[in-house]
């Protein structure tokens, strides 16, 4: 077992934390990591309780280190709403909880999510494709920035997410 912080353990400085940030921004934006790191000190304007206006301004650091966390655990809870409602409906299985405003809808159980895995279901079979597509459009959807992902059907082709198999396969190792 690992004890304590810094170089030699298992938890990251925030020098650390910061320069992995830097590095992801230079790559992303196609630029030295001297410049990501100077973008990351600039300063933008983040939605603030605190003041009159209701925004603040927030190095871009901070916000991706604060805000980015939060969004990933609101998503990571939304997809898994929407995955427990598509794959129950699918495999017709799940309990329904009676419990809050989403009480009605069922939920996987645990011998049910061995099914979900096994054999990577969500991506080797159609079904599994259907719901892993549902629960990210519903994810994005309660979040209010599907029209970034989405493509609706044509004549022509079935509707589509606008994402990179990476993507959904961070997706998925995140969602717990």
């Amino acid at each position: 077992m690992l004890n304590g912080t810094g170089p030699g353990t298992a938890f990251l400085t925030t020098m650390q934390v910061d320069e992995e940030i830097a590095l992801l921004v230079s790559m992303q934006v196609n630029e030295p990591l001297p410049a990501a790191k100077l973008r990351l000190e600039q300063k933008i304007l983040t939605k603030s309780n605190t003041s009159e206006t209701g925004l603040a301004p927030n190095k871009v650091r901070v916000f991706v280190k604060r805000v980015l966390p939060r969004w990933q655990d609101k998503f990571t809870r939304l997809l898994m709403e929407g995955f427990h409602e598509r794959a129950c409906s699918i495999l017709k299985t799940g309990k329904k909880s009676g419990h809050g405003t989403r009480g009605h809808i069922p939920k996987l159980e645990a011998a049910d999510a061995l099914t979900c895995l096994k054999d990577n279901w969500f991506f080797a079979k159609p079904n599994g494709r259907e719901v892993l597509n549902f629960a990210t459009k519903h994810a994005f959807t309660k979040l209010g920035c599907l029209s970034s992902v989405y493509v609706e059907a044509t004549v022509d082709q079935a509707a589509y997410l606008k994402m990179r198999t990476g993507l959904y396969a961070r997706i998925v190792s995140t969602v717990r």
